[in-house]
């Protein structure tokens, strides 16, 4: 269904008691060196107001269930964004989007897959598009006054996943994995004036944002006159996971308030793509970094250029989601030596709600914060080398398993955040040569297993911080 307001004035669009199911929109594919692949945009639904003013789009008592939007294949891979639901506002002015006692389940928003290197064209892998809101999709733009409405939506099982890096050839660069962001719904407010999200007594649960695979470097090749092969490629980075379930993204806007009340947050992932394998060659290429995570129920982030949010989380249950940062790849084969196994995701912060604001005071009232988690990637081996071997990589750190709070200040009242917990992962072993192995790499320690500061200030009030588990701080940093 493709809705469009165009210039209109108090349009208005009502569905009540319907069934989406099985809808798709897929983005076209590029061939090879023509571009980046297409954007697919609302499976079952694309709504554009475009300039007008007061439109009203309401759902209620409606079903959506196996719908798709997925990116094609291409120099880029093209994004898949709202699986079910694509909003793009634009221009319009107060426009009101309310969705009441509606169902997603698996529902899907895919990026497509990056290109493989060619020997006749481009040798380094391309990278993967992103996958954003399983389920819903929302860009202000640049609206005047929007307010988007969830009333007793359930989301269940629905994902966002990013695309696959192509694999780089002849000692090139594998392409990065495609990041994804919001397992059910993805909001950013944009340019928009005073635009609000209101979002009370939802249910979302074992929802997933996955990060694309970084692809693998391309082998060395010989050089013109018959010698040893190259230097082998680097592994491609994996892509970020931000939000498990929402990923909701203030950007630019002015006076943005996002308002949680009510709702259960339980057992949603955000897990970062892994990184590719280094290529062989006289020298083992690296593999890449695994990507982070962030968020694994709720990630809610702002820019420096934003001004006023507000944000507040009230009466809500946020329970057994996880936050979980990308494994590094291994290095690659080496006749002389193995090439540096990846490290891993650098960090996986805010199992049950990820934070980031700027100088702003945002609110937590009468929640249950428990049971969340944030894991650290693991080091990728180093390569094996014939001479020597190269050094494992670090393992990811990780940090708030309940909350990771930055740049702002924090309220917390009449709350629990407990029995969270922040891991660490496994550093990557050495490779092994005849004259010496690689190292192991480092592990770092994990910290803040119930909530982690960055540079940013929490405040409890009547509230109980108890029974967290890290290495450092358990409780709080």
């Amino acid at each position: 269904m493709w809705i469009v307001g165009e210039a209109t004035a108090g349009m208005t669009v009502s569905l009540t008691g319907c069934r989406f199911l099985n809808d798709q929109a897929n983005g076209g594919a590029a061939s090879v060196g023509t571009g980046k692949g297409g954007h697919g945009e609302g499976g079952a639904i694309f709504l554009d107001p475009e300039s007008s003013a007061g439109l009203v789009f309401t759902a209620s008592n409606t079903t959506f269930k196996h719908n798709s939007a997925s990116g094609g294949t291409g120099g880029r891979g093209g994004s898949g964004l709202g699986g079910a639901i694509f909003i793009l506002e634009e221009g319009s002015s107060s426009a009101v989007v309310q969705l009441e006692t509606d169902t997603f389940n698996s529902d899907t928003a895919t990026g497509g897959n990056g290109l493989n290197g060619t020997l006749t064209g481009a040798i380094a892998g391309e990278d993967g598009g992103f996958g954003q809101g399983g389920a819903v999709f929302i860009d202000a733009g640049e609206a005047a006054g929007p307010t988007f409405s969830f009333s007793t939506v359930t989301f269940s099982n629905c994902s966002a996943t990013g695309g696959i890096g192509g694999t780089g050839v002849a000692g090139a660069v594998g392409g990065t994995g495609g990041e994804a962001d919001g397992g059910a719904l993805y909001y950013t407010a944009d340019f928009a004036a005073s635009p609000t999200l209101n979002v009370t007594t939802c249910t979302f649960t074992s929802n997933i944002a996955q990060g694309g695979t970084g692809a693998a470097g391309g082998d060395g090749v010989a050089s013109g006159n018959g010698g040893a092969g190259g230097t082998g490629g680097a592994g491609g980075t994996g892509g970020a996971g931000q939000g498990g379930a929402v990923c909701a993204d203030f950007q630019e806007c002015a006076g943005g308030v996002d308002t949680f009340t009510a709702d259960s947050v339980q057992a949603n992932k955000a897990i970062a793509g892994n990184g590719g394998a280094g290529g062989s060659g006289t020298e083992g290429g690296a593999g890449g970094e695994g990507a982070n995570a962030a968020g694994g129920g709720l990630n809610i982030s702002d820019s420096q250029f934003v001004a006023g949010t507000q944000v507040t989380i009230a009466q809500s249950s946020i329970g057994n989601n996880t936050a979980e940062s990308g494994n590094g790849g291994a290095g690659g084969f080496g006749s002389d030596g193995g090439g540096q196994g990846g490290n891993g995701g650098f960090s996986a912060q805010g199992g049950g709600l990820y934070l980031q604001g700027t100088s702003a005071t945002w609110t937590l009232d009468g929640d249950s914060i428990a049971m969340n988690h944030t894991i650290g990637g693991n080091g990728g081996a180093g390569g094996n080398g014939v001479v020597g071997g190269g050094n494992g990589g670090n393992s990811g750190g990780a940090g708030g398993g309940g909350i990771f709070v930055a740049l702002l200040t924090l309220d917390i009242s009449s709350s629990t955040v407990i029995s969270n917990s922040a891991v660490d992962g496994q550093a990557g072993t050495g490779g092994l040569g005849f004259s010496g192995s690689g190292s192991t790499g480092m592990v770092i320690a994990s910290q803040g297993g119930g909530i982690f500061k960055d540079i940013a200030t929490v405040n409890l009030t009547n509230s109980t911080l108890a029974n967290n588990q890290a290495d450092k701080f358990p409780d709080t940093n």
